[in-house]
């Protein structure tokens, strides 16, 4: 959810086209063309939903403004296997907010 206006000045989310016949994951990191990716500029209190296999980018903020956003990911967790360098893994479980 954007907490400030979203612009290409300050680094929106930009999101990839894919082709008619989808998009095949053949290697690790690959590149794709500038052009393939739409921006998508929003106004505070808007709100994008991504999902895990959608190519997306951001660029750095070029503005003198901030550019918060509210970020919520969800994961099935039930068989989910985390590879040791994914960012968003956790190394210590947070207490749970509620008690059992």
């Amino acid at each position: 959810m954007a907490l400030e206006d979203s612009t290409t000045l300050n680094g929106l989310v930009r999101r990839f086209v894919r082709g008619e016949n989808g998009v095949t994951y053949d290697q690790s990191s690959p590149s794709y063309e500038q052009e393939d990716f739409l921006a998508n500029e929003m106004k505070a209190g808007s709100m994008i939903a991504i999902h895990g296999d959608l190519i997306h980018q951001s660029f750095e903020n070029q503005s003198p403004k901030l550019r918060h956003a509210y970020s919520l990911r969800v994961v099935e967790s039930d068989g989910c296997k985390w590879v040791e360098d994914n960012w968003i893994r956790r190394e210590n479980m947070p207490e749970p907010l509620y008690a059992p």
